[in-house]
């Protein structure tokens, strides 16, 4: 009997200890997502603070309208307000499904398609300069009041892609019905990534499990690379500032900074999109 006896508390304590080790790997895979949100939270607020001139960017640059319109010119930015727009409606629209696991794949879907849709974007810069465009059949540049008109007109010059015969499942690519300000665009996006990690975090709390960890890890590391794209762009504007500085100074300090901060604007994120 001893063996049968030992045979049966065997079993159940395998059973208990796949439990205990089922509920550790939630435990640890809702520590890592908790981190992980709290990070990307914090990260985004701190971008969106820097963008508007109301932190000083790594204690070093505090950016000015000025020197953060030095970015790019007007075409560049009109190119990324249009992307940053699709992609901030798309997760807005996303924020409002009950279910999580839904609501992370379909996440995943739309960023893979921001990816797609962001590279035809980037290769349009090429081909068109927005400053040497002329409206179609004036033969003028674009001084139309309509604002949504002026902007139809400016997207379709740009060779954007739009909904129409757009076979993006998640993204939206409709046109606004105003004109895109990139600044308060990306404030906006900013806004939106944070209630997309706050949500995904909260869905945590009812399935953080493997595959769960396993498709935020996957989302996350495609949101990262516009973090990636907005950091390396300040960078470039902090080496600016600094040999800035150092012309002020002096114009051997300002040739001296030049060697050791170099600043090649066209090698620069900002004409990566």
């Amino acid at each position: 009997m001893l063996p049968i006896v030992q045979g049966g508390g065997s079993a159940g304590s395998g059973s208990g200890s796949g439990d205990g080790a089922a509920q550790t790997a939630r435990s640890t895979h809702y520590e890592l997502l908790r981190e992980l949100a709290h990070k990307r939270i914090a990260t985004f607020i701190y971008l969106k603070r820097a963008h508007e001139g109301r932190t000083y960017y790594l204690n070093t640059t505090f950016f000015t309208p000025e020197l953060v319109a030095s970015l790019g010119d007007e075409s560049t930015l009109l190119r990324r307000a249009y992307v940053f727009y699709a992609l901030g409606q798309s997760l807005g629209s996303l924020l409002d499904m009950s279910n999580i696991m839904y609501f992370t794949k379909a996440l995943n879907t739309l960023a893979q398609e921001y990816d797609t849709f962001a590279a035809e974007a980037a290769k349009t810069k090429r081909r068109v300069n927005l400053r040497k465009m002329r409206m179609p059949g004036d033969g003028t540049s674009s001084t139309n009041s309509d604002s949504h008109s002026s902007y139809t007109s400016i997207s379709a010059m740009l060779e954007l892609p739009t909904s129409e015969g757009s076979e993006y499942a998640r993204l939206d690519l409709q046109r606004p019905p105003f004109e895109i300000d990139y600044w308060h665009t990306l404030y906006t996006l900013c806004d939106t990534f944070c209630e997309v990690y706050s949500k995904l975090l909260e869905g945590a709390t009812a399935c953080c499990d493997h595959n769960y960890w396993e498709l935020v890890s996957k989302l996350d590391a495609r949101f990262k690379k516009i973090i990636s794209l907005l950091v390396k762009e300040m960078d470039v504007l902090t080496r600016r500032s600094f040999k800035e500085e150092f012309a002020a100074i002096d114009p051997l300090l300002a040739s001296a900074g030049g060697a050791m901060v170099h600043d090649d604007a066209d090698n620069s994120s900002i004409y990566s999109l």
